[in-house]
């Protein structure tokens, strides 16, 4: 997969471009990518990033009602491709955390 980030307007979108069949698991892939890069986006800043959106290429999972507690209330599925859209202004917040943190964090997130 490839993260893209694009501008427009007041907003800004993270969207996964697939480079090959994700297969069985690709909700399981594309949800956990985007909240892992959305969980780190916001330690890395110390802020909680409000979404705007989310949007997901496949049809509305039968499980769908948990997608507004992982993401945000907006939600679309049949989409062109896995996305997540904010407020632009989250990328001038600048990075709070250091190389000492990341390595704290990363030690406790392994075990």
């Amino acid at each position: 997969v490839l993260f893209e980030l694009s501008l427009g307007g007041d907003t800004a979108t993270i969207s996964i471009r697939e480079q090959r069949d994700l297969g069985p698991l690709r909700e399981f892939c594309l949800v956990t990518l985007l909240r892992y890069v959305l969980g780190f986006s916001c330690w890395a800043v110390d802020s909680a990033i409000a979404l705007r959106g989310a949007e997901f290429p496949y049809p509305e999972p039968g499980h769908v009602s948990v997608y507004p507690t992982i993401f945000c209330r907006s939600v679309r599925f049949d989409a062109d491709a896995a996305r997540i859209v904010f407020d632009r202004h989250y990328l001038s917040l600048p990075l709070t955390r250091s190389a000492a943190d990341l390595d704290t964090m990363l030690k406790g997130a392994l075990a």
